[in-house]
């Protein structure tokens, strides 16, 4: 789960797209973890795994956020961790621009804003549901949030993410976002490459890349 730690590997299955396994995949659920062995014949083989509780754990994707939710279709079997963690950051809740996604510090299986959150993981519009991953405010808001909630979740937390968080909010402000419509049309060339870039590196946090922080 988000902030926790594990000494049982980093390996992430699936995590690079095909054929190549260059590119990664953004849809992978980094929760789950695995780690090679070998047995002989007859061999008895001994694990011992470590988990220790957050805070300062590993943050997870949007591939994971967006699928354990209440609000989602992904798994009936899934706990509502979304829901749960956007309740324990309420209030103020989860930034994105100078709004807030709330949780329901009362009912915290069920979030208000799970739809909406949940949405913006999936690059797409809050309203009509609409795909704009071209739309490099659409991309980065939903590392963004994927990042708020494991800041909430108690994932290990960094200087250089924490003011990448802040410049992304402020970009989002800039540009009146609010989760509806395209803003591609309207954004500078050097504000597109601005939110790209903090795009990528809010998603190496997410996916716990050593370069994140440095």
């Amino acid at each position: 789960m988000p902030g926790w730690l594990t000494s049982l590997g980093t390996f992430v299955p699936g995590s690079f797209n095909p054929p190549d396994g260059v590119a990664p995949n953004p849809n992978t659920d980094n929760s789950i973890l695995c780690a090679d062995f070998t047995v002989g014949a007859g061999e008895t083989k001994t694990f011992t795994v470590d988990n220790s509780p957050p805070p300062g754990g590993r943050a997870l994707t949007i591939g994971f956020w967006k699928n354990w939710a209440s609000c989602t279709n992904s798994s009936a079997k899934k706990k509502p961790i979304l829901d749960r963690t956007m309740a324990a950051a309420t209030p103020p809740g989860i930034q994105v621009d100078s709004k807030y996604l709330l949780g329901n510090p009362g009912n915290p299986d069920v979030a208000p804003d799970c739809l909406k959150a949940v949405r913006l993981l999936d690059k797409s519009t809050i309203d009509t549901d609409k795909k704009m991953a071209s739309d490099p405010l659409y991309n980065m808001a939903a590392q963004l949030v994927a990042a708020e909630l494991n800041y909430a979740a108690g994932a290990a937390k960094c200087p250089k993410i924490t003011t990448t968080m802040t410049s992304a909010n402020a970009l989002l402000t800039q540009y009146g976002f609010t989760g509806t419509g395209n803003y591609a049309s309207a954004m500078t060339a050097a504000d597109k490459v601005l939110a790209n870039n903090w795009a990528q590196k809010l998603d190496d946090y997410n996916n716990n890349r050593p370069n994140a922080c440095q």
